[in-house]
Protein backbone atom coordinates (compact mmCIF):
# COMPACT_ATOMS: atom_id res chain seq x y z
CA UNK A 1 0.00 0.00 0.00
CA UNK A 2 1.27 3.20 -0.71
CA UNK A 3 2.27 6.43 1.62
CA UNK A 4 -1.03 8.10 0.57
CA UNK A 5 -3.23 5.29 0.94
CA UNK A 6 -1.92 4.62 4.29
CA UNK A 7 -2.35 8.58 5.20
CA UNK A 8 -5.82 8.17 4.16
CA UNK A 9 -6.91 5.35 5.78
CA UNK A 10 -5.77 6.68 8.94
CA UNK A 11 -7.67 9.96 8.35
CA UNK A 12 -11.03 8.04 7.87
CA UNK A 13 -10.15 6.21 10.83
CA UNK A 14 -9.19 9.69 12.77
CA UNK A 15 -12.78 10.96 11.17
CA UNK A 16 -15.02 7.75 12.75
CA UNK A 17 -13.14 8.09 16.03
CA UNK A 18 -13.86 11.58 16.49
CA UNK A 19 -17.17 11.65 14.64
CA UNK A 20 -18.80 9.00 16.50
CA UNK A 21 -18.50 10.50 20.22
CA UNK A 22 -19.36 13.60 18.86
CA UNK A 23 -22.21 12.66 16.86
CA UNK A 24 -23.34 10.98 20.50
CA UNK A 25 -22.65 13.73 22.39
CA UNK A 26 -24.67 15.87 19.71
CA UNK A 27 -27.57 13.65 20.10
CA UNK A 28 -27.81 13.74 24.07
CA UNK A 29 -28.24 17.46 23.22
CA UNK A 30 -31.28 16.80 20.73
CA UNK A 31 -33.00 14.81 23.56
CA UNK A 32 -32.32 17.84 25.85
CA UNK A 33 -34.09 19.67 23.32
CA UNK A 34 -37.20 17.54 22.51
CA UNK A 35 -37.75 16.87 26.29
CA UNK A 36 -37.34 20.38 27.48
CA UNK A 37 -37.90 22.82 24.61
CA UNK A 38 -34.20 24.37 24.80
CA UNK A 39 -30.91 23.55 25.69
CA UNK A 40 -28.29 26.59 25.97
CA UNK A 41 -25.44 25.15 27.87
CA UNK A 42 -21.98 24.42 27.09
CA UNK A 43 -21.22 25.47 23.56
CA UNK A 44 -24.74 25.31 22.32
CA UNK A 45 -25.57 28.43 24.03
CA UNK A 46 -27.40 30.69 21.44
CA UNK A 47 -25.51 33.68 20.38
CA UNK A 48 -23.33 35.17 17.36
CA UNK A 49 -25.58 33.23 15.22
CA UNK A 50 -25.18 29.99 16.80
CA UNK A 51 -28.72 28.16 17.96
CA UNK A 52 -28.60 24.45 18.11
CA UNK A 53 -31.98 24.35 20.17
CA UNK A 54 -33.82 26.19 17.02
CA UNK A 55 -32.07 24.30 14.85
CA UNK A 56 -33.49 20.83 16.54
CA UNK A 57 -36.97 22.50 17.20
CA UNK A 58 -37.34 23.17 12.82
CA UNK A 59 -37.51 19.30 11.90
CA UNK A 60 -34.32 19.00 10.04
CA UNK A 61 -32.91 17.35 12.44
CA UNK A 62 -34.54 14.40 11.92
CA UNK A 63 -34.67 12.00 8.97
CA UNK A 64 -37.54 9.68 8.78
CA UNK A 65 -37.79 10.27 12.47
CA UNK A 66 -34.55 9.33 13.28
CA UNK A 67 -32.20 12.17 14.84
CA UNK A 68 -29.63 13.15 12.30
CA UNK A 69 -27.15 12.86 15.24
CA UNK A 70 -27.68 9.38 15.66
CA UNK A 71 -27.74 8.04 11.89
CA UNK A 72 -24.20 10.26 11.90
CA UNK A 73 -23.39 8.08 14.75
CA UNK A 74 -24.16 4.99 13.69
CA UNK A 75 -22.22 5.57 10.09
CA UNK A 76 -19.38 6.53 11.86
CA UNK A 77 -19.80 3.21 14.02
CA UNK A 78 -19.61 1.51 10.79
CA UNK A 79 -17.15 2.89 8.77
CA UNK A 80 -14.91 2.11 11.79
CA UNK A 81 -15.47 -1.25 11.39
CA UNK A 82 -14.50 -1.37 7.80
CA UNK A 83 -11.41 0.00 8.48
CA UNK A 84 -10.14 -2.20 11.20
CA UNK A 85 -11.49 -4.82 8.68
CA UNK A 86 -8.80 -3.56 6.17
CA UNK A 87 -5.71 -3.92 8.66
CA UNK A 88 -6.09 -7.73 8.53
CA UNK A 89 -6.41 -8.11 4.25
CA UNK A 90 -4.25 -7.31 1.62
CA UNK A 91 -4.54 -3.96 -0.86
CA UNK A 92 -5.94 -6.03 -3.55
CA UNK A 93 -8.61 -7.51 -1.44
CA UNK A 94 -9.45 -3.93 0.09
CA UNK A 95 -10.17 -2.34 -3.01
CA UNK A 96 -14.25 -3.03 -2.32
CA UNK A 97 -14.38 -1.93 0.78
CA UNK A 98 -12.39 1.62 0.09
CA UNK A 99 -14.95 2.13 -2.77
CA UNK A 100 -17.53 1.71 -0.77
CA UNK A 101 -16.23 4.14 2.11
CA UNK A 102 -15.40 6.64 -0.49
CA UNK A 103 -19.40 6.50 -1.89
CA UNK A 104 -20.59 6.61 1.31
CA UNK A 105 -18.41 9.89 2.42
CA UNK A 106 -19.33 11.28 -0.93
CA UNK A 107 -23.14 10.97 -0.19
CA UNK A 108 -22.55 12.60 3.23
CA UNK A 109 -21.24 15.37 1.97
CA UNK A 110 -23.93 16.10 -0.34
CA UNK A 111 -26.39 15.47 2.78
CA UNK A 112 -24.54 17.84 4.70
CA UNK A 113 -24.12 20.24 2.10
CA UNK A 114 -27.95 20.10 2.05
CA UNK A 115 -27.88 20.30 6.03
CA UNK A 116 -25.43 23.96 6.02
CA UNK A 117 -27.47 25.81 2.86
CA UNK A 118 -30.77 25.14 5.36
CA UNK A 119 -29.13 26.18 8.49
CA UNK A 120 -27.76 29.47 6.89
CA UNK A 121 -30.64 29.91 4.19
CA UNK A 122 -33.99 29.08 5.82
CA UNK A 123 -32.98 29.09 9.52
CA UNK A 124 -30.24 31.59 9.92
CA UNK A 125 -28.65 29.52 12.65
CA UNK A 126 -25.53 27.30 12.99
CA UNK A 127 -24.85 24.36 15.65
CA UNK A 128 -21.59 23.95 16.60
CA UNK A 129 -21.58 20.61 16.95
CA UNK A 130 -23.19 20.10 13.37
CA UNK A 131 -20.26 21.97 12.34
CA UNK A 132 -17.71 19.73 13.80
CA UNK A 133 -19.45 16.75 12.27
CA UNK A 134 -19.32 18.28 8.94
CA UNK A 135 -15.64 18.70 9.79
CA UNK A 136 -15.51 14.84 10.65
CA UNK A 137 -16.94 13.77 7.21
CA UNK A 138 -14.92 16.07 5.10
CA UNK A 139 -11.71 14.82 6.58
CA UNK A 140 -12.60 11.29 6.74
CA UNK A 141 -14.22 12.11 2.58
CA UNK A 142 -10.26 13.16 2.03
CA UNK A 143 -9.02 10.09 3.65
CA UNK A 144 -11.50 8.59 1.31
CA UNK A 145 -10.07 10.00 -1.84
CA UNK A 146 -6.46 8.95 -0.84
CA UNK A 147 -7.09 5.39 0.24
CA UNK A 148 -8.70 4.89 -2.93
CA UNK A 149 -6.04 4.86 -5.06
CA UNK A 150 -5.93 4.38 -8.50
CA UNK A 151 -7.81 0.78 -8.94
CA UNK A 152 -11.23 0.42 -10.51
CA UNK A 153 -14.22 -1.76 -9.10
CA UNK A 154 -17.76 -2.26 -10.97
CA UNK A 155 -20.32 -1.08 -9.14
CA UNK A 156 -21.68 -4.27 -8.81
CA UNK A 157 -18.67 -6.18 -6.90
CA UNK A 158 -18.91 -2.75 -4.86
CA UNK A 159 -22.40 -3.22 -3.56
CA UNK A 160 -21.92 -6.87 -2.92
CA UNK A 161 -18.68 -7.20 -1.65
CA UNK A 162 -18.12 -8.49 2.50
CA UNK A 163 -16.96 -4.96 3.46
CA UNK A 164 -20.31 -3.47 1.89
CA UNK A 165 -22.44 -5.86 3.56
CA UNK A 166 -20.63 -5.21 7.30
CA UNK A 167 -20.87 -2.00 6.54
CA UNK A 168 -25.29 -2.02 6.18
CA UNK A 169 -25.08 -4.65 9.21
CA UNK A 170 -23.25 -2.25 11.56
CA UNK A 171 -25.10 0.27 10.53
CA UNK A 172 -28.35 -1.01 10.72
CA UNK A 173 -27.66 -2.45 14.29
CA UNK A 174 -26.10 0.61 15.64
CA UNK A 175 -29.73 2.61 14.45
CA UNK A 176 -31.71 -0.31 16.31
CA UNK A 177 -30.09 -0.02 19.39
CA UNK A 178 -29.32 3.59 19.39
CA UNK A 179 -32.94 4.03 19.07
CA UNK A 180 -33.60 1.94 21.94
CA UNK A 181 -31.00 3.97 24.14
CA UNK A 182 -31.83 7.12 22.87
CA UNK A 183 -35.66 6.21 23.89
CA UNK A 184 -34.47 4.92 27.44
CA UNK A 185 -32.95 8.47 27.97
CA UNK A 186 -35.39 10.55 27.17
CA UNK A 187 -37.39 9.00 29.10
CA UNK A 188 -34.99 9.55 31.93
CA UNK A 189 -34.30 13.36 31.13
CA UNK A 190 -38.85 13.82 31.43
CA UNK A 191 -38.63 12.32 34.73
CA UNK A 192 -35.68 13.98 35.87
CA UNK A 193 -36.81 16.94 34.85
CA UNK A 194 -40.66 17.15 35.59
CA UNK A 195 -40.07 16.75 39.23
CA UNK A 196 -37.99 19.84 39.53
CA UNK A 197 -35.06 20.86 41.75
CA UNK A 198 -35.99 21.76 45.66
CA UNK A 199 -33.80 24.92 46.23
CA UNK A 200 -33.58 26.44 50.16
CA UNK A 201 -35.10 30.00 50.05
CA UNK A 202 -32.55 32.78 49.68
CA UNK A 203 -32.87 35.66 52.52
CA UNK A 204 -31.37 38.78 51.50
CA UNK A 205 -33.16 40.03 48.52
CA UNK A 206 -36.43 42.06 48.91
CA UNK A 207 -39.24 40.88 47.40
CA UNK A 208 -40.68 44.54 47.32
CA UNK A 209 -37.76 45.22 45.24
CA UNK A 210 -38.53 42.49 42.54
CA UNK A 211 -40.48 43.35 39.60
CA UNK A 212 -43.67 41.24 40.06
CA UNK A 213 -47.17 40.17 38.10
CA UNK A 214 -50.24 39.21 40.19
CA UNK A 215 -51.86 39.76 43.71
CA UNK A 216 -48.55 40.44 46.11
CA UNK A 217 -50.33 38.29 48.59
CA UNK A 218 -51.24 35.04 46.02
CA UNK A 219 -50.58 31.77 47.39
CA UNK A 220 -47.99 30.65 44.76
CA UNK A 221 -44.45 32.80 43.33
CA UNK A 222 -43.17 31.59 39.97
CA UNK A 223 -40.23 32.88 39.83
CA UNK A 224 -38.72 33.75 36.24
CA UNK A 225 -34.63 34.36 35.79
CA UNK A 226 -34.56 35.94 32.31
CA UNK A 227 -32.07 37.61 29.90
CA UNK A 228 -33.02 40.07 27.58
CA UNK A 229 -30.87 38.95 24.42
CA UNK A 230 -32.42 35.39 24.89
CA UNK A 231 -34.85 34.39 22.50
CA UNK A 232 -36.73 31.78 24.18
CA UNK A 233 -37.15 34.53 27.18
CA UNK A 234 -38.81 36.46 24.63
CA UNK A 235 -41.39 33.67 23.85
CA UNK A 236 -41.72 33.11 27.74
CA UNK A 237 -42.53 36.58 28.44
CA UNK A 238 -45.65 36.31 26.35
CA UNK A 239 -47.34 33.49 28.49
CA UNK A 240 -46.87 35.36 31.71
CA UNK A 241 -50.76 37.15 31.36
CA UNK A 242 -51.55 33.60 30.42
CA UNK A 243 -50.68 32.20 33.03
CA UNK A 244 -52.47 34.86 35.22
CA UNK A 245 -55.47 34.56 32.92
CA UNK A 246 -55.49 30.94 33.82
CA UNK A 247 -54.65 30.86 37.80
CA UNK A 248 -56.25 34.33 38.17
CA UNK A 249 -55.36 35.14 42.08
CA UNK A 250 -53.38 32.52 42.50
CA UNK A 251 -50.23 33.10 41.50
CA UNK A 252 -47.56 35.89 41.95
CA UNK A 253 -44.92 36.08 38.61
CA UNK A 254 -41.58 37.52 39.55
CA UNK A 255 -39.04 38.81 37.27
CA UNK A 256 -35.30 38.07 38.22
CA UNK A 257 -32.09 39.07 36.13
CA UNK A 258 -30.05 36.49 34.70
CA UNK A 259 -27.30 37.60 32.59
CA UNK A 260 -25.19 35.30 30.65
CA UNK A 261 -22.24 35.86 29.29
CA UNK A 262 -22.18 35.11 26.00
CA UNK A 263 -24.35 38.10 25.73
CA UNK A 264 -22.86 41.28 25.53
CA UNK A 265 -25.47 44.11 25.70
CA UNK A 266 -28.18 41.99 28.11
CA UNK A 267 -26.31 43.78 31.40
CA UNK A 268 -27.04 47.21 30.09
CA UNK A 269 -30.16 46.08 28.97
CA UNK A 270 -31.09 44.77 32.34
CA UNK A 271 -29.83 48.15 34.43
CA UNK A 272 -32.20 50.15 32.24
CA UNK A 273 -34.88 48.27 32.64
CA UNK A 274 -34.12 48.36 36.53
CA UNK A 275 -34.37 51.90 35.68
CA UNK A 276 -37.42 51.75 34.59
CA UNK A 277 -38.39 49.92 37.60
CA UNK A 278 -37.36 53.16 39.41
CA UNK A 279 -39.96 54.94 37.60
CA UNK A 280 -42.48 52.70 38.07
CA UNK A 281 -42.89 51.54 34.37
CA UNK A 282 -40.79 47.91 34.18
CA UNK A 283 -43.25 46.28 32.15
CA UNK A 284 -43.87 48.72 29.84
CA UNK A 285 -39.73 48.96 29.44
CA UNK A 286 -39.86 45.00 29.63
CA UNK A 287 -41.94 44.73 26.81
CA UNK A 288 -40.44 46.93 24.52
CA UNK A 289 -37.05 45.31 24.81
CA UNK A 290 -38.92 42.07 24.33
CA UNK A 291 -40.69 43.12 21.04
CA UNK A 292 -37.53 42.76 19.32
CA UNK A 293 -36.40 40.50 17.07
CA UNK A 294 -32.67 41.40 16.46
CA UNK A 295 -32.05 43.05 19.90
CA UNK A 296 -29.50 45.88 19.56
CA UNK A 297 -29.17 46.96 22.75
CA UNK A 298 -26.97 50.22 22.51
CA UNK A 299 -27.05 52.77 24.56
CA UNK A 300 -28.61 54.90 23.02
CA UNK A 301 -31.11 52.54 21.69
CA UNK A 302 -32.11 51.87 25.23
CA UNK A 303 -32.51 55.50 25.82
CA UNK A 304 -35.09 55.70 22.98
CA UNK A 305 -36.75 53.01 24.49
CA UNK A 306 -36.74 54.82 27.70
CA UNK A 307 -38.32 58.15 25.79
CA UNK A 308 -41.22 55.51 24.24
CA UNK A 309 -42.07 54.32 27.75
CA UNK A 310 -42.52 57.45 28.68
CA UNK A 311 -39.69 57.72 31.04
CA UNK A 312 -38.07 60.58 32.49
CA UNK A 313 -34.82 60.41 30.45
CA UNK A 314 -32.96 62.99 33.36
CA UNK A 315 -33.50 59.96 36.09
CA UNK A 316 -33.01 57.59 33.72
CA UNK A 317 -29.47 58.98 32.69
CA UNK A 318 -28.70 59.19 36.19
CA UNK A 319 -29.42 55.41 37.22
CA UNK A 320 -27.57 54.48 34.75
CA UNK A 321 -24.39 56.61 35.27
CA UNK A 322 -24.30 55.29 38.99
CA UNK A 323 -22.65 52.74 40.28
CA UNK A 324 -25.77 51.47 42.63
CA UNK A 325 -26.71 50.10 39.17
CA UNK A 326 -23.57 48.00 38.27
CA UNK A 327 -23.92 46.42 41.98
CA UNK A 328 -27.97 45.94 41.75
CA UNK A 329 -27.27 43.85 38.78
CA UNK A 330 -24.25 42.19 40.65
CA UNK A 331 -26.46 40.89 43.43
CA UNK A 332 -29.08 40.11 41.44
CA UNK A 333 -26.80 37.75 39.89
CA UNK A 334 -25.12 36.62 43.00
CA UNK A 335 -28.76 35.67 44.38
CA UNK A 336 -29.41 33.52 41.16
CA UNK A 337 -26.44 31.65 41.25
CA UNK A 338 -26.61 30.81 45.02
CA UNK A 339 -29.94 29.55 44.10
CA UNK A 340 -28.37 27.01 41.08
CA UNK A 341 -29.58 29.49 38.39
CA UNK A 342 -27.14 28.43 34.70
CA UNK A 343 -29.19 28.94 32.10
CA UNK A 344 -32.31 31.36 30.91
CA UNK A 345 -34.91 31.15 31.52
CA UNK A 346 -35.22 29.19 34.62
CA UNK A 347 -38.31 28.86 36.24
CA UNK A 348 -38.60 28.40 40.20
CA UNK A 349 -42.31 27.29 40.56
CA UNK A 350 -42.98 27.37 44.66
CA UNK A 351 -39.57 26.36 45.56
CA UNK A 352 -38.49 24.53 42.64
CA UNK A 353 -36.08 25.17 40.20
CA UNK A 354 -37.02 23.89 36.62
CA UNK A 355 -33.67 23.92 34.70
CA UNK A 356 -34.82 24.66 30.81
CA UNK A 357 -37.83 26.08 29.17
CA UNK A 358 -41.05 23.92 29.44
CA UNK A 359 -43.54 24.21 27.14
CA UNK A 360 -46.65 25.84 28.00
CA UNK A 361 -48.91 22.68 28.45
CA UNK A 362 -46.19 21.65 31.12
CA UNK A 363 -45.70 25.07 32.82
CA UNK A 364 -49.40 25.15 33.49
CA UNK A 365 -49.62 21.65 34.96
CA UNK A 366 -46.34 22.13 36.77
CA UNK A 367 -48.21 25.34 38.31
CA UNK A 368 -51.64 23.27 38.97
CA UNK A 369 -49.02 21.02 41.28
CA UNK A 370 -47.84 22.93 43.46
CA UNK A 371 -50.71 25.13 44.12
CA UNK A 372 -52.14 21.53 45.25
CA UNK A 373 -49.18 20.75 47.18
CA UNK A 374 -50.00 24.60 49.53
CA UNK A 375 -51.53 23.98 52.37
Amino acid sequence: MRRSQKLGRLLVLLSALVGCPSAVDLLDIHLHVRVAGSFEGGYCAPGRGFDCSKIVLSGWSELAGVPIALLGAAFFLAVAAVVLRSFWRSGEDTLAGRLWILSCYGLAILYCALLMAVSVLQLNALCPGCLALYLCVSVGALGAGLWRGEQKLSLARIGLSGDSLLFASVFACSVLVGLQLASLREESLRVGLQSGTEVEPEPGLDPDGVPFLGPPDAPLTVQIYSDFECGFCAEYAGWYTRLLDDFPDQVRIEFHHFVLPQHPRAADAARAAEAAYQQGRFWQYHDLLFAEDEPEYTLENLRGYAREAGLQLEAFDAYMNSPESVERLQSRQAHARRLGVQVTPTTIIGGRRLDRRPLYPELSALVEAALARQP
